[in-house]
């Protein structure tokens, strides 16, 4: 504990520590929720979720490639490949798993109504249509016409057979992918495994995202070091100065004005990112471009001159502090 005091977060007040620590703690979710999108569109992007139908020999051999997670989405997927194989019974099964989710609903209504009993089907289209009232698909199995594109077709080319239900894509992804807390939870428990390179997974972002989550417990841990106090020379040092001006908002940190800019700098420069060619996304475009291209640079230079106007203030202050006390010294 006495050799922690010496590194320099132990200059910082609590304050100054926490909003670190928080900030440290939001580039660990944004690096993780990057990385889940990655591994996502990285699945979705499967011939087996993209050939029309989840059906068939080679449609299932598909879905099992994929690891699916546990859980009540997956259940859903598999499931309906099951029945539109025909396997109403293994699919009757493995819906139990997915209930009691609408969609699992109206396709169990679909294998009541196929054989024969009415009065069942209804009652599972019903449940499913009170959970999720805009589920056209039993809206279109109780009657009540939908105008849908979907139910359009069903109507011409598939008439007096019940309508099925299908994933959307935010359940397809909890399928392939889990939710964010998944990607996080395999970051770092299994630091190897985010290391090496795979389909939607990159080394160089595994690398940034565990040394974020490594500085944010470091930081986390140094909110229990005792404050070391800075004598005058230490606290206006030129080299702290040039990093105040060059990180907007590091020099303020005991003001809300540091918190302010230095969150404000960061939101600028992420979606500048794409544009200088650092980081690239393939799979969204630009978040600058054109005239927001250049907002976005103005307001970059408005918060380093601002930064910079709070700065010098600071400065003045100071010295006015030091005059009016060598005064009142003397």
């Amino acid at each position: 504990m006495a050799r922690s005091r010496l590194i320099s977060v132990a200059y910082a007040s609590l304050s100054e520590r926490f909003l670190l620590t928080l900030l440290l703690a939001g580039l660990v979710v944004s690096l993780g929720g990057w990385q889940w999108a990655n591994l996502a569109g990285a699945a979705l992007r499967s011939p087996a979720l993209n050939i029309g139908t989840y059906g068939g020999g080679w449609g299932g051999a598909g879905l099992g490639d994929l690891n699916l997670r546990p859980g009540p989405d997956s259940a859903l997927l598999i499931a309906l490949a099951s029945q539109l194989d025909g396997d109403d019974s293994l699919a009757r099964q493995t819906y139990t798993g997915a209930l009691p989710d609408a969609c699992a609903l109206n396709n169990l209504g679909a294998i009541s109504q196929a054989r024969g009993d009415e009065a069942q089907a209804r009652e599972q289209y019903r449940a499913a249509l009170s959970a999720r009232p805009d589920l056209s698909a039993s809206a279109f199995n109780l009657g009540l016409n939908p105008g849908t594109p979907d139910s359009s077709f069903q109507r011409t080319y598939r008439p007096g057979q019940p309508r099925l239900c299908y994933p959307d894509q935010r359940s397809l992804t909890r399928a392939v992918t889990g939710d964010l807390s998944v990607t996080l939870r395999q970051a770092l428990l299994h630091p190897a495994q985010v290391l090496t390179p795979a389909p939607g997974r990159s080394a160089r972002l595994g690398w940034a995202l565990l040394g974020a989550a490594l500085l944010s417990a470091l930081m986390a841990l140094s909110l229990l070091l005792p404050r070391t106090r800075l004598t005058p020379a230490q606290a206006r040092a030129p080299l702290t100065r040039v990093l105040a001006l060059l990180l907007p908002g590091s020099g303020l940190m005991n003001s809300p004005w540091g918190g302010m800019l230095l969150l404000a700098w960061a939101a600028v420069l992420t979606a500048l990112a794409p544009w200088s060619g650092l980081v690239t996304f393939p799979a969204l475009p630009l978040l600058a471009s054109g005239a927001l291209q250049g907002g976005l640079i103005v307001t970059l230079a408005v918060i380093y001159i601002l930064n910079a106007a709070l700065l010098l203030t600071a400065e003045v202050r100071h010295y006015r502090h030091q005059r009016w006390k060598a005064r009142a010294d003397s």
